[in-house]
């Protein structure tokens, strides 16, 4: 079971995510980010090189 309160400041745009989760389940969601991020690079890097 995991559980995400959201929380915006202001009108800065910034939104916090606290998540209460089991650790193998959030280290399995930032392994996703991050190779997503890694992804995202490797892409924008490929498009400056062509």
């Amino acid at each position: 079971r995991a559980s995400v309160t959201r929380r915006t400041f202001g009108h800065s745009g910034i939104a916090v995510h606290t998540w209460y989760a089991c650790p193998a389940l959030i280290k399995s969601i930032w392994a996703m980010a991050i190779s997503q991020h890694q992804f995202y690079l490797d892409r924008k890097q490929s498009k400056v090189s062509m």
